[in-house]
């Protein structure tokens, strides 16, 4: 039986790499949706793809970790 704190690390972590794929092939519509969202104008393709990479690996330890009994 998985327990609720294990749920919730895998839950999140799909949540994050799914979201690491939106960003690394939908880099241009991310980057429009995330400079909407926080009202400013830093967000590009490449800025995008790189936080895209580093929620990946987020995603993947917490979905690893989560994974565990």
């Amino acid at each position: 039986m998985i327990g609720y704190r294990s749920f919730l690390f895998v839950l999140v972590g799909f949540i994050l790499a799914f979201q690491c794929v939106f960003m690394e092939f939908a880099p241009d519509v991310a980057a429009e949706q995330l400079n909407t969202l926080l009202n400013m104008e830093w967000w590009n393709p490449h800025n995008t793809m790189i936080a895209g990479i580093g929620v990946g690996i987020i995603g993947i330890i917490l979905l690893v970790k989560g994974a565990r009994p």
